[in-house]
């Protein structure tokens, strides 16, 4: 695994133990959210609450709007 796939790991951990996570770069922010709908769980992000049916590529679509990443929460 690369770096970045690492992080994506990470992020992707504690996603499922808190139910959500804010990812930054350069001041700006995208949460993400697991919310449990009748069809499962499904991740919600960003200001448009994008819906995604896995947490990574929720992940993976917020690196990229934010051009990368400096952090989480």
């Amino acid at each position: 695994m690369d770096n970045m796939e690492n992080k994506i790991e990470e992020i992707y951990n504690d996603l499922e133990v808190y139910g959500g996570v804010t990812l930054f770069n350069k001041g700006d922010g995208i949460s993400i959210t697991v919310i449990d709908d009748k069809e499962g769980y499904s991740y919600i992000a960003g200001r448009n609450d994008e819906k995604f049916n896995d947490g990574r590529n929720a992940i993976k679509w917020a690196i990229d709007k934010l051009h990368g990443i400096e952090g989480w929460e």
